[in-house]
């Protein structure tokens, strides 16, 4: 479930299996966001931080320099928070997506679609439904072990 920019929910252990009560925030600084959201979930000593970065932070993008050198940053991020808030049980982990066919691919060549498609061996983009996936569990009470770490969805283009 998307928040606005800025928005902040509630922090706060899961009400259900299927229904997790957690606090997002979206900001243009993760850093910061990260900072603030782990403020009030240390109280609690329970939290999960799940990095929406990419596969352009571990492979590199050409043309995209800046892109790519922010989702490395963002790699880099949740490695280190990982580590500093595990003893709090607050799990920071990131998903590294291949690009999934959204409104976006409206403002692209297809050369350039197709330029993206030709390195996942898959074949194919990658589904929203399976990125949110991946996702729910990482924010959920049944990934209570992982943290730091770096969830590859891309269809086999990375496999590190």
């Amino acid at each position: 479930m998307p928040a606005s920019p800025a928005s902040t929910r509630r922090c706060g252990k899961p009400t259900s299996r299927n229904g997790a009560r957690c606090c997002a925030s979206i900001s243009t600084d993760p850093s910061s966001a990260a900072r603030r959201w782990c403020r009030r979930c240390s109280q609690q000593k329970y939290g999960r931080i799940v990095n929406i970065a990419s596969i352009a932070g571990k492979e590199g993008n050409p043309n995209a320099a800046h892109y790519s050198a922010s989702k490395a940053g963002l790699i880099a991020l949740t490695k280190s928070l990982g580590k500093e808030l595990a003893q709090h049980d607050i799990l920071v982990n990131a998903v590294t997506p291949a690009a999934a066919k959204t409104a976006i691919f409206d403002q692209l060549t297809q050369q350039h679609i197709d330029f993206m498609l030709s390195k996942i061996p898959k074949a194919r983009f990658v589904l929203v439904e399976e990125l949110a996936a991946m996702v729910a569990w990482l924010a959920s009470e049944d990934c209570a072990f992982s943290t730091g770490a770096v969830f590859d969805i891309s269809g086999g283009r990375a496999t590190y």
